[in-house]
């Protein structure tokens, strides 16, 4: 890391922090529209082309147009001018002003400044990142009041980011929340309502027919202790390229025994458990990923890999 961002070997722990937030742009926002203002900021300025002067790369000058420079004479070859040409009869020509003569010069126009394509290229051979922390934040007040108009924003939206992405070869994280749904009473599916005798076909209440249609939504993770969804649905893993859930789950049998075991096993003993953070591939669009998992843990020196698998 300290070689990446010229940071010296030496150096102590708040000047390598204050060379990496050097590197680092926060843009604050607190609406949807605001993230799509923020992308295209970043657009302009990825996509804003940057002049090099041209004295830094000089190019072959072409011959161009020939134009008159006056240049001032000296006085004393004046003199033996007028000495030479005293006698002669002819009518002097117009001079175009005291002591001037007309010299004849060719010159070329400057190039005008080239734009480097190099400075302008996607990445300058650096890789570039992107992350929206957190996009459920933003997004989930539009959801309640218009689902329809907050799909289509975020649909076109991320379309927009996807090309940024591939164009500039950028890094870009989203981070999107995760719920955990609440159980149905009793735990188990919903019945269907009780109807008197004399009850017509589809009398029954429009939200007890809603509930009784709704098929359960299959479970993300391959965990089956992992009771948590990602909070956007089923539309955001179609809209990114690979969609990974992240979750903290117990090491070990035992530790599961421990977690999620009944007869009181919480508080203190539930502390004694194990606990490990478990990423998994829920979709990938480009590859045969999908179900790989992977452990690790965050410590005081930094993240330990576990296992992938």
């Amino acid at each position: 890391m300290t070689t990446a961002i010229d940071v010296e070997e030496d150096a102590d722990e708040e000047t390598a922090a204050a060379k990496v937030l050097d590197r680092v742009k926060i843009m604050r926002v607190f609406d949807f529209v605001g993230v799509i203002e923020a992308i295209g900021e970043i657009r302009d300025e990825l996509e804003r082309p940057q002049a090099v002067p041209a004295e830094s790369s000089p190019m072959p000058r072409e011959p161009g147009m020939r134009r008159t420079v006056s240049k001032i004479g000296d006085s004393e070859d004046e003199d033996e001018e007028d000495m030479l040409f005293d006698s002669a009869a002819e009518a002097p020509e117009p001079a175009l002003s005291p002591h001037v003569e007309p010299v004849t010069e060719t010159v070329s126009e400057a190039p005008p400044e080239r734009i480097s394509s190099e400075e302008s290229g996607p990445s300058n051979g650096k890789t570039g990142m992107i992350i929206i922390d957190n996009i459920t934040h933003v997004l989930s007040p539009l959801m309640k009041t218009d689902y329809v108009q907050a799909h289509t924003l975020l649909t076109t939206s991320l379309r927009s980011l996807t090309h940024l992405t591939r164009t500039h070869s950028i890094c870009t994280v989203l981070v999107n929340g995760a719920i955990t749904p609440r159980p149905t009473p009793g735990g188990g599916p919903v019945e269907p309502p009780v109807q008197g005798p004399n009850a017509e076909p589809g009398s029954e209440q429009p939200q007890a027919r809603a509930l009784h249609r709704a098929e359960p939504e299959p479970h993300p993770s391959i965990f089956a202790s992992n009771t948590a969804r990602p909070a956007l649905g089923r539309t955001f893993p179609f809209l990114v390229d690979v969609h990974v859930f992240v979750s903290c789950l117990p090491k070990g049998r035992r530790d599961a025994a421990v977690v999620y075991g009944g007869g009181g096993g919480g508080g203190r003993r539930a502390e004694m458990a194990e606990m490990v953070n478990a990423v998994e591939v829920l979709t990938d669009r480009f590859g045969e990923r999908v179900g790989r998992w992977g452990a690790f843990r965050v410590g005081d020196e930094g993240v330990e890999v576990r296992g992938v698998f």
